[in-house]
């Protein structure tokens, strides 16, 4: 009991802190984390367009070759 006493009176003792703050903080980080998920999936579609442009990109040399190689084609 004694012990449980002079907790009570440290915690009355102790300085009264403001939790605005904290609650600002975690306001933030949670905008943050929203902002982050929105970016990872911008940045998955900007890839996926990367992807795909490099593959048309490939097509489009290919087919210009495959042109440029039959130009001296006869029949």
């Amino acid at each position: 009991m004694r012990s449980f006493k002079r907790f009570i009176n440290r915690l009355e003792k102790l300085k009264k802190v403001n939790l605005n703050q904290t609650k600002e903080v975690l306001t933030e980080r949670k905008k943050l984390e929203n902002l982050i998920v929105i970016l990872q999936e911008k940045l998955t579609i900007g890839m996926d367009k990367v992807t795909q442009c490099k593959e048309d990109f490939k097509i489009i040399n290919d087919l210009a070759k495959d042109i440029n190689d039959s130009e001296n084609f006869t029949t």
